[in-house]
């Protein structure tokens, strides 16, 4: 049983979340429409849709309205918090107005925020309405990085995977760090040993996974972006260092990058206290750098 805590707006942009959430949701789990009533309570009318629509999923969903103590982030992070969220699940606006606005936007603090897995799905990306049967999960396009810190985003995309009969594609875009004096790029070997590592973790839980590795030249956020669009994905999955970085969605980081850049849907996985401590003393090696 999972606990799912979907955060609805006054905008309506949690409507976008419906449709993957009904997707994802099992019989025997649990749903909070949770919304906060200030600056503006989101009509009745819509909470009770989006109950409604969730319920035909079989899951139990009850709504909930709570005035805010402190900012609207830190009021829901406490509700997730106290609700014992395995997912938090946010509506977002489109590409531009959402990276604009990030920095002291409500998705902002939630993301940083709170370390359960976090679906972030942009309000453009359906036009479908909440009551319309969920489009299959077919492809998940799984994002990993050098560090070796990316554990639990494998074993959710192995899960999702799996219940869904969806393919996985690993993805890794070698980084390009640049220098006054000169710039460095991840070696090929490298980039392979992570990807490597990855498909080896999803083979032990019984499933086949295509590899690919690209060269960052335009910054990681937006190799994955084009990627996820070249592979037509239907979700992009991506371990987050919220334990051991509170500035997750700091301009350099890969998570604030790639939200404005995509429509497609953005799961972050949940960290765990030993991911976070090997997060803080994993350094990118000298020699997986080489000069260009």
């Amino acid at each position: 049983m999972a606990r799912i805590l979907l955060a609805a707006d006054p905008e309506g942009l949690a409507r976008a979340a419906v449709p993957l959430l009904r997707r994802l949701l099992e019989p025997a789990d649990e749903v909070m429409v949770l919304n906060v009533t200030r600056p503006r309570p989101a009509p009745v009318e819509q909470l009770d849709e989006l109950a409604a629509c969730l319920a035909a999923s079989g899951a139990e969903v009850f709504v909930d309205r709570i005035d805010p103590t402190g900012s609207t982030a830190e009021t829901l992070i406490r509700a997730a918090d106290a609700f014992r969220a395995d997912l938090v699940a946010l509506g977002t606006h489109g590409r531009g107005r959402f990276g604009t606005a990030l920095q002291g936007s409500v998705s902002h603090g939630v993301v940083s925020g709170l370390d359960c897995r976090i679906l972030i799905v942009h309000a453009s990306a359906t036009q479908l309405s909440p009551k319309a049967e969920p489009a299959p999960l077919r492809r998940i396009l799984l994002a990993v990085d050098e560090a070796g810190g990316y554990g639990q985003a494998v074993e959710v995309a192995a899960e999702i995977a799996q219940r869904h009969h969806a393919s996985i594609t690993v993805f890794h875009a070698r980084h390009v760090v640049r220098r006054p004096s000169h710039s460095s790029i991840e070696s090929p070997r490298a980039a392979d040993s992570t990807v490597g590592r990855a498909r080896l973790e999803l083979r032990l839980e019984g499933l086949k996974a295509n590899g690919l590795v690209g060269v960052a030249w335009r910054g990681v956020p937006k190799a994955i972006a084009a990627v996820a669009d070249a592979e037509d994905s239907d979700l992009i999955v991506l371990d987050s260092r919220r334990l051991a970085d509170r500035s997750v969605l700091a301009p350099e980081s890969t998570t604030y990058g790639l939200l404005p850049l995509t429509t497609r849907p953005v799961l972050l996985a949940e960290r765990t206290v030993r991911q976070a401590v090997a997060s803080m003393a994993a350094g990118r090696p000298v020699e997986a750098l080489l000069p260009i």
